[in-house]
């Protein structure tokens, strides 16, 4: 019995996540992702990219770092997923790249 309950619990989550990422699609977004809130494993790689000054002007990533690398210091505990959106925005980083601006 436990496990129809946890097959029907999936098959929710994945009807909810296609509407959703539907909806984003309907609403003009190029992609739309949904993801877990589980502590991130390049959190040593975002410090390092960070210590490097890769973020130049961005400060915004310093101070979002700590719930970028854990995203459980989210401000609703209830919380366990997170969507993503992108739409193209026409910049681009070198000749040839694509060019995305992401929105959350």
């Amino acid at each position: 019995m436990k496990g129809n309950v946890e097959q029907r619990g999936r098959a929710e989550t994945s009807r909810n996540s296609v509407e959703v990422k539907r909806r984003g699609l309907a609403l003009g977004f190029d992609a739309v992702g949904i993801a877990t809130l589980e502590p991130s494993a390049h959190a040593a790689e975002l410090d390092q990219w960070l210590a490097a000054g890769y973020a130049g002007t961005m400060t915004y990533l310093h101070r979002q770092a700590k719930q970028r690398k854990d995203p459980a210091t989210r401000p609703k505990p209830s919380c366990n997923r997170t969507t993503r959106e992108a739409a193209n925005c026409g910049l681009r980083l070198d000749e040839g790249s694509e060019s995305v601006c992401i929105t959350a």
